[in-house]
């Protein structure tokens, strides 16, 4: 359960839960979900090479792959989303635990980080989640705010990095670091405007008196995840800057594993950094944010966001140090290994 072509961090995210099926359950058929177009459930994607009726019901494992599970803002919440009654109440909900289903990587998204009390004032949010749990063989989540909703309701899970960071596990032949900082802006500093602290011409101008001290220490690198981002960041970009856009999540990937470090709106591009051992900083709009912490990620509201704030990370060598202390190579894989290998047990066994 996933999105394909839609955004690239879902696709790292992808990367990184497959690095651990490579390991524990060895040769397998991955099938993909769209979860924007339930047409996917019985339409090949990717690489699928078989065509099943009912990709969750055929499936022998099904993974919900690390994104917001638990919302509840104006008329938007996790129960009555889209996808939410075909892939969650028709199937998952009906399928477990009898059959091996795992959500890795579950995540919120409300206005603030510590928004506990939103997400507890809806009755049906609360139950939709322990449905989940219940329907779950095994849960980790990947902000501190899901995992205080979790314990408040008392679901089983445990909170670890957002797999996105494991996805330098997928990436081959990782590049010398270069002394280029990739940047990523967005023209709102987030995916969502869901609080009234949150302005775009702030934070238009606090980029463009930041971008420059940044230029002062680095070659910058402006990396785009989609094409409203790229058209927003050319007029940041001086003669000889790049703007990087692909279509490719590897080519983001390989992008990645070369550059010194990363200040960007995107959550997933920064975890995706830091996970080839390089310092990212985060500024965002919503608790998604949150998604630093785990990991040690520098990471603020764009409320909070300040010209001095965004500039110090690179400037401090205490910040720097990060990208030694950051697991590499197979460090990460010893965070996740274990209770992934619980949770598949059944598979592995038959």
């Amino acid at each position: 359960m996933t999105t394909v072509h839609l955004n690239v961090g879902d696709e790292f995210i992808r990367e990184g839960i497959r690095s651990f099926l490579d390991e524990v359950i060895g040769e397998y058929d991955p099938f993909y979900v769209h979860k924007h177009d339930i047409d996917t459930l019985h339409t090949p994607l990717l690489d699928e090479g078989e065509l099943l009726q009912d990709k969750f019901r055929d499936a022998d494992l099904i993974v919900q792959a690390g994104a917001p599970v638990y919302w509840n803002f104006g008329p938007h919440q996790s129960y009555n989303v889209g996808w939410a009654k075909d892939l969650w109440f028709d199937r998952i909900f009906q399928l477990g635990p009898g059959k091996p289903i795992l959500n890795i990587g579950a995540g919120s998204c409300q206005p603030r980080e510590d928004d506990l009390a939103g997400l507890m004032a809806d009755p049906q949010v609360v139950d939709f989640a322990k449905q989940a749990g219940r329907a779950c063989r095994w849960t980790c989540v990947r902000d501190p705010l899901a995992s205080r909703f979790l314990e408040s309701i008392e679901v089983e899970h445990e909170l670890l990095p957002c797999p996105a960071f494991h996805a330098a596990r997928r990436t081959p032949g990782a590049k010398i670091t270069r002394n280029v900082l990739a940047v990523n802006l967005m023209r709102d500093a987030g995916h969502h405007l869901i609080k009234p602290e949150n302005d775009p011409a702030r934070w238009h101008a606090t980029v463009q008196a930041v971008i420059p001290r940044l230029r002062e220490k680095y070659r910058l690198l402006f990396v785009a995840h989609d094409d409203a981002e790229a058209q927003y960041q050319r007029q940041f970009a001086r003669d000889g800057e790049m703007v990087f856009h692909s279509n490719d999540f590897r080519d983001y990937l390989s992008l990645y594993a070369s550059v010194t470090g990363i200040f960007a709106n995107r959550v997933h591009g920064a975890v995706a950094v830091a996970g080839f051992g390089r310092p990212a900083v985060i500024v965002g709009t919503d608790s998604r944010v949150g998604i630093a912490r785990p990991i040690g990620i520098p990471a603020v509201d764009e409320a909070d966001a300040t010209p001095d704030w965004m500039d110090h990370p690179y400037a401090r060598p205490g910040i720097r140090a990060m990208e030694a202390a950051l697991p590499r190579s197979d460090g990460p894989a010893r965070i996740l290994r274990p209770p992934l290998r619980r949770a598949a047990s059944g598979i592995i066994l038959e």
